[in-house]
């Protein structure tokens, strides 16, 4: 496949390559769109808003057991089914 690209593009995959960790447009090319691949998978978050809300959470105290959240819940939910019957 030729694909055209601008000479901006040219540039950015260029500098990609000089600053290392790529040794070819190829693979570039790959990385971007395996980024792209995640962004698409994970949610629409903005550029590095994953990110921040992953470190917001890590800061945001102690982690919770999953399960007894969960229990929490049902417990919860049972009271206000049972409140609405009577």
């Amino acid at each position: 496949m030729d694909v055209m690209l601008s000479p901006q593009t040219r540039k950015l995959i260029e500098d990609r390559m000089r600053r290392g960790g790529y040794d070819s447009a190829d693979a570039v090319v790959r990385a971007g769109l395996s980024t792209l691949d995640q962004q698409e998978s994970l949610g629409d978050f903005a550029p590095g808003e994953m990110q921040r809300l992953l470190l917001e959470g890590k800061h945001s105290g102690p982690p919770l057991d999953g399960e007894e959240v969960l229990g929490e819940l049902a417990e919860l939910r049972r009271r206000a089914t049972l409140g609405r019957s009577e």
